[in-house]
């Protein structure tokens, strides 16, 4: 199974989740890590459970990670109240960090601490390297 980190409101992801579905590819939503199912085990991996889908599926199940998401918001968590947004939000992202760090699987963009996608760099920084990289990219 391959999981594709991203908003609920990133129409793009859930298109291509959806187009990907059939090799396996599933969508992994912020809302989905305040639901009832986790169980995250730092020092016992194989004791992993990660809920997608609803589905609770096991860590060493999981082939590969794609994320989208630079870090959740509180208006990704509709179901929490207004109140506890931020705060949940918060939590949230510090969770992910931690589980995607400790997956035993490929993540095609590694988290870091400024960024669940990658290294958090600027604009001009992405434009840079793609130049350096020989990629084609708008100053």
């Amino acid at each position: 199974m391959l999981i594709l980190l991203a908003s609920e409101r990133d129409e793009e992801a859930r298109a291509f989740a959806t187009r990907y579905a059939h090799n396996g590819l599933r969508m992994l939503i912020p809302a989905s890590l305040s639901r009832w199912g986790w169980r995250w085990r730092n020092a016992h991996p194989r004791a992993t459970v990660a809920l997608i889908d609803g589905e609770r599926v096991l860590a060493n199940e999981i082939g590969g990670v794609i994320t989208r998401l630079p870090w959740v918001l509180p208006c990704d968590l509709p179901e929490i109240r207004a109140c506890e947004q931020e705060y949940v939000a918060a939590e949230i992202n510090a969770f992910l960090l931690a589980w995607l760090v400790s997956l035993d699987c490929p993540l095609l963009n590694r988290p870091s601490a400024q960024c669940l996608s990658g290294p958090g760099w600027r604009s001009e920084m992405w434009v840079s390297k793609a130049h350096q990289l020989g990629i084609a990219a708008r100053a």
